[in-house]
């Protein structure tokens, strides 16, 4: 300041700890708190989280949630829903949540059971529908 003896130090002081201006910063208290120092003030916020998911999971120690949701052709499955893709009787895929919080589709093809010993007077057909 001009006319004062000393300079003026820039920067801010929050909980004891020293920021530079214009730092920002996430709180100790929570870390779903931003804060940020602009011209010697600190100013505290909490966090919005944005997220276009359905379903969601938390993770200690993180502010906002992930999302638990499987996309497969442009549709949603959440947690455990599992569903035939391309209309494929003999696929089945599931949406998994791993430990981690990340999500993953699980494919495979279904086993049919082996027709060589049975006669074939005794098989049946199926329909469209119907993978074996």
């Amino acid at each position: 300041d001009p006319g004062s003896c000393c300079p003026r130090c820039r920067g801010c002081v929050y909980r004891g700890v020293a920021h530079h201006e214009g730092s920002s910063w996430f709180a100790d208290s929570t870390p779903c708190m931003t804060c940020m120092c602009v011209d010697g003030v600190t100013t505290c916020s909490d966090v919005h989280c944005l997220s276009p998911c359905v379903n969601f999971i938390s993770v200690p120690g993180e502010c906002c949630p992930v999302c638990a949701d499987c996309v497969f052709e442009g549709k949603v499955y959440g947690p455990g829903d599992s569903f035939h893709p391309a209309d494929d009787p003999c696929q089945i895929c599931t949406c998994e949540v791993m430990p981690d919080g990340e999500q993953h589709l699980k494919c495979y093809r279904k086993q049919c059971p082996s027709l060589v010993d049975c006669p074939k007077s005794n098989i049946l057909f199926s329909g469209p529908e119907s993978c074996c």
